[in-house]
Formats: C-alpha cells, sequence, structure tokens
C-alpha cells in the first residue's frame, strides 16, 4: 500500500513539474502534459555496441524541448 502511494505522489509531482513549464513557457493552452509525454515518447534509445543511439528526433519535440528548456536532445 505505501508503495502505491509513493509511486503515485512522485507520478503527481513529475506531472506537476511538466505543468510548471509549461504554464511559463505559455504553451499550457496548446500541450497539455499528457500530450508532452505523448509526443516525447515517439523517440527511442538504442544500445549500438558499447554507445547509445536515438531515432529521429521529430522537429516538433525538438522544437518543444528547446521552448520548455529541457536540452535532452544532442544539437
Amino acid at each position: 500500500l505505501f508503495g502505491h502511494i509513493f509511486v503515485s505522489f512522485i507520478c503527481l509531482y513529475i506531472y506537476c513539474a511538466i505543468l510548471n513549464r509549461l504554464k511559463a513557457a505559455k504553451l499550457l493552452t496548446q500541450i497539455s502534459p499528457h500530450d508532452l509525454l505523448t509526443k516525447f515518447s515517439k523517440v527511442y534509445a538504442y544500445q549500438v555496441g558499447e554507445g547509445t543511439e536515438l531515432s529521429e528526433v521529430p522537429k516538433r519535440v525538438r522544437d518543444l524541448s528547446r521552448k520548455l528548456n529541457y536540452p535532452i536532445f544532442p544539437n
């Protein structure tokens, strides 16, 4: 039971953090936190040998990352 409550709390914290980032970037009227996570989930990381490669990052996802100040994708 405590594990379930803890995981729910972490999920709520992440949701609120994304919501605050969207509010700060004035994007909340255009995209919801759930939509943002859905768009970001289209990028995959593949293990190639000893390194990691990313799949193609869609332009919309790269733009959202830049607007939200999330530098998670390499140039």
